[in-house]
């Protein structure tokens, strides 16, 4: 039986479901069918309003035919109220025209595509809240309305606050070579959350767990190495060396190379796996011999942790952090952890250390000096 995962989440300043599921026929007929939501070709997933009503809607209408795995998302219906921003005017001719060459302009900067989609929704807010003012007429008062009456007001997440700040920073700079002090602006501090952990045992379970062969060897090159789960996904069977050991990372994060080890136990796999699998171009080909999709490289990662019986709130990223903290702990030295994760700054790669029990298992608690009674007395006093 398929199973639906709910999971709230921000899109375009509003709190909404994204429902990821494996490809199933009936399951993706039936979304459309209904108009549960759109699909969303980025997020490779279903959006959907965020209510009571759709979670119950959802459950009745698949619950025969599939597991609706609501962990991901708070169903208190206090908590699921959408929010009332109120109606903003759709965009006028003109100023599609001027989002639409700042658009064009990122696209031959060679902007990802998420940073592309992200900031063009960010602009068209903007745009709507100020009912259509001419982006040259813009003043930093009119930013800081929106920052406070729209973003501020309505709660939005911090992440979605700073982005339309940078989109209007980057518009302003390259399109009207207007510069605007947005120091003043209230942004939020970019909160300081350690990465969760698995334990070696919890990875060996996530991998043994995975009887796929596929399947493991996805999750084993993503934790042996290190990578994000865009790098993986993009992997070609030419980016593997055997003789030296290593695995070329091409066009990472920031468009940057780099060299990654390759396990002597994750070749041994990748080789099984070759010759079951024969893919083509790509180490891990999808539908007519594209690239793995990431929706389904998420649904693999979640299935081997439910069947794992993993407990923690993880992503697939989990086994990026694991595989760094491991390192650490078995004294890699920080630069060369730095160089591997392909992080620009060692400030980023610190963070480790902070999660890391290598410190904490040679620290004894002043505790252990003190003397006292072990046992205790179950009399209740009087």
């Amino acid at each position: 039986m398929n199973t639906i995962y709910l999971e709230k989440g921000e899109l375009k300043g509003h709190t909404v479901i994204l429902a990821h599921v494996d490809y199933d026929k009936w399951i993706y007929s039936q979304f459309l069918k209904h108009r549960l939501g759109e699909w969303n070709p980025i997020l490779k997933c279903f959006v959907l309003p965020f209510s009571d009503q759709t979670i119950a809607h959802v459950s009745r209408l698949f619950g025969h035919k599939a597991n609706i795995n609501k962990d991901r998302i708070q169903t208190e219906s206090s908590s699921l109220k959408n929010r009332r921003v109120g109606i903003l005017p759709s965009i006028d001719s003109a100023t599609r025209n001027t989002i639409e060459q700042f658009r064009e302009w990122m696209v031959q900067c060679r902007y990802s595509e998420n940073t592309i989609h992200s900031y063009v929704e960010c602009l068209k807010t903007f745009t709507r809240f100020l009912h259509n003012k001419p982006f040259e007429d813009v003043e930093i008062r009119d930013i800081d309305r929106f920052n406070t009456e729209y973003i501020i007001k309505n709660n939005f997440s911090e992440s979605y606050q700073n982005q339309v700040i940078n989109s209007l920073k980057l518009l302003y700079r390259k399109q009207f070579s207007k510069n605007f002090d947005l120091s003043e602006l209230e942004r939020p501090r970019k909160a300081k959350r350690l990465p969760v952990i698995f334990s070696l045992q919890e990875v060996e379970k996530i991998i043994n767990v995975a009887s796929n062969i596929k399947h493991r060897s996805m999750l084993v090159l993503i934790y042996s190495s290190g990578l994000r789960s865009g790098e993986l996904l993009n992997l070609k069977i030419s980016d593997i060396d055997s003789n030296r050991m290593i695995i070329h990372i091409k066009g990472a994060k920031g468009k940057k190379d780099r060299m990654v080890p390759l396990a002597p136990s994750a070749l041994e796999l990748l080789r099984n796996y070759f010759t079951e699998h024969r893919p083509k171009e790509y180490l891990f080909n999808g539908e007519q011999n594209s690239t793995y999709s990431k929706s389904s490289l998420q649904a693999v990662f979640r299935k081997a942790c439910r069947l794992a019986k993993i407990e923690k709130r993880v992503t697939l990223h989990s086994l990026r952090h694991s595989y760094a903290t491991h390192l650490l702990e078995e004294g890699v030295n920080l630069r060369y952890i730095q160089e591997i994760l392909g992080h620009n700054s060692s400030r980023t790669t610190e963070i480790y250390t902070h999660v890391t029990n290598h410190a904490s298992r040679s620290i004894a608690s002043p505790l252990e000096k003190i003397t006292f009674n072990k046992s205790t007395n179950t009399q209740r006093d009087n």
